[in-house]
């Protein structure tokens, strides 16, 4: 082993085993792991280097000493002392003065003394100290080695908490302090006899025992802390989750909901990682009256969550979503989840440097309480290339898309779309789309930027189930449809930059005139599945397809005009941009998008937006849109927020006019008002109040305080929801979280319409 030695004196094999003895007297309170001593001092760990004001061997007495600045560096782990001493007849060594011991853990440890024997089974060591990887502190008056695997400490105090640097004598925030305490290194465990929590030096709870696992544990088996929740259809509940730790890539977690009005729900979430993948599996089951849609009285109720993914190579991967529950409310009623719509989904995907590819079978399960049949996407396939930029013909960049959609609607076909609320095209359908493409981009001297597209799409449908549009009663089965739609963009910008009073200004004229033919069948014939909701606004404006999915198409030639203007603060960061425009329809439809959708008419709605941040402390945006005729508001939402961390404040206000292509067919408009404040550095505040200014309805009101640092989190939250529900389950909530960083988590929820008389 090769033997650095540094200092005023000279050596024998003899110093290099006190040294290494040394190394492990420190690392044993730790982990009872060390070097092995053997013949002539030798080690299985590595080199070690030694450096001492003065290194001496005592004939005599045999004793080896190391005096005055000791240092033992060996791979990761230092140890600092001011004396080490070997006895050789005793097989005893000591260490004394400022001992300070960092292992390959990046764990710390401090001692005034350490005695141990030479296999280091058995020893003592007095003001020992250790600071964790985590910064976790622990600290005792005295501790003793055994067995080479426990170690036993006296009047022991352990906090994560960092000390003040004013006043470090100050107790922390909260630290644990008990009688004793034993460190189990083999189990990876800490045990404390006598224990009492303190916060701010004052005692609140005290127990006889207590475990805890090691800092550095990353997984343990054991209790969960306990969840405890209510509402007015289960009453109270306890949520006991237990861990059990199977393997470092495999956990099981069961639990038991106890309930004070319904029967207990049990179950469990099973976790395995893989090389290649991951499962994570999740359920529960009930025996419980339900009161919903779907029936009435005692009845076997559950859910089941489930997925996985896997690598199948560097460019494939598989994997599956599954999500389930047996009836409307139980995933409401237990609190499990607060999903609406529960997206089950099978799948395999594959990437590229230049395309992917997609074939998924997709699912969806409605668990509101007027639940709507959701369609079945089985199969979906969809594959997307796009080539190198510059790469296609004239300096272009080529791309292309295929689409293939099977889409099932259980039940009625016609019912169902009805309950939908949707038309009641597109009930069963197939449907294929194959989009070929090319781009490019012309940047000209004079600082005119050109973009040129072209796209050629084909489709076809065969639909079941599908009304006759003369008589929407009579269904027919096995109608076709196909289309083929050539189109061509061009957009020109101009930008224009200069300097204002010292600001940076831009201004840059838009135009873009694009042409889009359909050949094919009628539009009766073709169902809509994907293009209901036309959002139009002004990230669609100067889209080629102003119609969301596959199944519309915009026929015609249009023209879209506008412009960016912006000033821009190069020194403060602050600015100000707006970006207005508008098209008009040369041919085509008018009555091809639903009325209210702002391009029913030649003369699109005016869309824009304005964004002026003229410091960090004030963000004010505003989307607009309005009618080409009269420019009365069609659409409007303002999103502001002012303020800094003491105190700030958002307002987010959206109207929506009745003709805007709402499905309720009336004015919506709403207010939206968040306050913060955070006025210490660890104490925050918040309040919210949203409110329906057209129903002159409040909506909800919120309110909460937190507390937040590196050892501990406190957070309350009282929220009240105004809107009916007809789960039976009223909106109040109460929120009650503590986290004790090390010890565990403690979170409590209240919902439902008896919250003051559950807290009383």
């Amino acid at each position: 082993m090769p033997l650095h030695i540094s200092g005023t004196s000279t050596s024998s094999a003899a110093a290099v085993v006190a040294a290494v003895a040394l190394l492990l007297v420190a690392a044993g309170p730790v982990s009872g792991q060390g070097l092995t001593l053997g013949g002539g001092g030798s080690t299985d760990g590595g080199p070690v280097l030694i450096t001492a004001d003065d290194l001496a061997f005592d004939d005599a007495l045999d004793i080896v000493v190391a005096r005055g600045g000791v240092e033992l560096i060996q791979g990761e782990r230092i140890l600092l002392a001011d004396t080490v001493t070997l006895n050789r007849r005793t097989d005893i060594v000591t260490a004394s003065g400022n001992v300070v011991y960092t292992d390959d853990s990046g764990d710390v440890w401090f001692a005034e003394y350490a005695e141990l024997d030479e296999d280091f089974a058995n020893g003592f060591v007095e003001g020992v100290a250790t600071r964790f990887d985590d910064n976790a502190l622990m600290a005792a008056a005295s501790g003793q080695r055994r067995q080479g695997r426990f170690t036993d400490v006296e009047r022991v105090v352990y906090s994560p908490c960092e000390l003040c640097e004013d006043n470090p004598d100050r107790p922390p925030l909260w630290q644990l302090r008990a009688a004793s305490a034993v460190h189990d290194d083999e189990e990876q465990e800490i045990v404390y006899r006598d224990a009492t929590l303190e916060m701010f030096g004052v005692p609140l709870f005290f127990t006889p025992y207590l475990s805890q696992p090691d800092p550095r544990v990353r997984q343990r088996t054991g209790w969960l802390a306990p969840i405890l929740r209510r509402n007015d259809q289960a009453g109270s509940m306890i949520d006991l989750r237990y861990y059990w730790a199977i393997a470092q890539d495999r956990d099981l977690t069961t639990r038991v909901i106890v309930s004070q009005e319904r029967q207990q729900a049990y179950g469990g979430d099973v976790r395995q990682r893989f090389e290649s993948g991951f499962i994570d599996i999740e359920g529960t089951v009930n025996f419980s009256e339900r009161e919903d849609k779907s029936g009435e009285g005692d009845t076997f109720r559950g859910h089941l969550f489930a997925d996985t993914q896997f690598a199948i190579d560097e460019h494939w991967r598989a994997g599956a979503s599954i999500r389930t529950a047996m009836d409307d409310n139980y995933l409401e009623v237990f609190e499990i989840s607060d999903e609406d719509i529960l997206d089950n989904r099978v799948y395999l995907e594959g990437f590229t440097r230049n395309d992917y590819a997609v074939a998924e079978a997709l699912a969806f399960i409605d668990v509101r309480p007027n639940r709507v049949d959701q369609p079945y996407a089985l199969p979906h396939l969809s594959y997307a290339y796009t080539g190198l930029p510059g790469s296609g013909p004239m300096g272009g960049t080529l791309f292309g898309s295929a689409d293939g959609i099977v889409l099932t609607r259980p039940g009625d076909g016609p019912t169902t779309a009805r309950r939908a609320g949707a038309s009641l095209e597109g009930i069963d359908t197939a449907r294929t789309n194959v989009t070929v493409g090319w781009r490019r981009q012309h940047i000209a001297r004079s600082g005119v930027v050109a973009e040129f597209e072209s796209t050629l799409a084909g489709s076809a449908w065969r639909s079941q189930a599908f009304p006759d549009p003369d008589d929407p009663s009579v269904l027919r089965d096995g109608v076709t449809a196909g289309r083929l739609a050539p189109l061509a963009q061009t957009q020109v910008r101009y930008p224009f930059v200069g300097n204002v009073s010292g600001l940076q200004a831009m201004v840059q004229p838009v135009l873009s005139a694009t042409a889009s033919l359909g050949f094919g069948s009628d539009e009766e014939d073709i169902p809509n599945n994907d293009s209901l909701g036309v959002e139009f606004d002004e990230l669609t404006l100067l889209a080629a397809n102003r119609f969301p999915g596959f199944d519309r198409r915009e026929d015609g030639v249009w023209i879209t005009y506008g412009g960016d203007v912006g000033l821009f603060d190069p020194v403060g960061g602050g600015y100000a941009s707006a970006f207005v425009g508008q098209s008009y329809r040369l041919t085509g439809d008018d009555e091809l998008f639903p009325a209210g959708s702002g391009l029913d008419q030649d003369y699109s709605d005016i869309v824009g937006v304005i964004d002026v941040v003229p410091a960090r402390w004030l963000d004010v945006n505003w989307r607009f849109r309005l009618d080409s005729e009269d420019l009365s508001i069609r659409r409007n939402e303002i999103d502001a927020r002012a303020g800094v961390s003491l105190l700030s404040a958002r307002a987010q206000y959206t109207f929506v006019d009745d003709q805007a292509g709402t499905a309720s067919n009336q004015d919506e408009e709403e207010l939206k008002l968040t306050f913060r404040s955070r006025f210490t550095q660890n104490w925050s505040a918040s309040a919210g109040w949203t409110v329906d200014l057209d129903q002159e309805e409040n909506r909800e009101a919120s309110i909460g305080i937190s507390y937040v640092d590196e050892c501990f989190t406190f957070r309350v939250t009282a929220t009240r929801d105004f809107t009916d529900r007809e789960s039976g389950i009223d909106g109040d909530s109460f929120l009650f979280y503590v986290a004790f960083r090390g010890l565990g988590e403690f979170p409590a929820t209240i919902e439902g319409s008896q919250i003051l008389e559950a807290l009383r």
